[in-house]
């Protein structure tokens, strides 16, 4: 009993410690998700700060919502190496309401 208490308890430590930290393991064999040693090179040495806006919210079909979960992924990997530099924002486009900002976010998508 005093056996399972303590693997239990190492268990939720290594659970708590690890969740603060961004880790992923590439299992695949063409290392589909890992980034090039020159890519995580540049972000290292980025020193402007690079803002996404991630047009992926809202009723989303269950692709989309994939496709948001995968893309979140791929920054927090990119914010682990370029740090605060990396920065990003998840938008509903159908929350913009106001003609100017609409016409301004059809032009940026063109």
């Amino acid at each position: 009993m005093l056996r399972l208490l303590l693997l239990v308890l190492i268990i939720v430590l290594l659970n708590v410690v690890l969740s603060r930290v961004f880790f992923r393991l590439d299992l695949t064999q063409e290392k589909r998700y890992s980034l090039s040693t020159p890519t995580k090179e540049l972000l290292e040495e980025q020193s402007d700060i690079v803002f996404v806006t991630i047009y992926l919210a809202g009723d989303l079909t269950p692709n989309m919502q994939q496709l948001q979960t995968s893309t979140v992924e791929m920054l927090k990997q990119f914010k682990a190496y370029g740090h605060d530099n990396i920065q990003w924002e998840i938008q509903n486009p159908f929350d913009i309401t106001d003609e100017v900002n609409l016409g301004k976010f059809i032009q940026e998508l063109e």
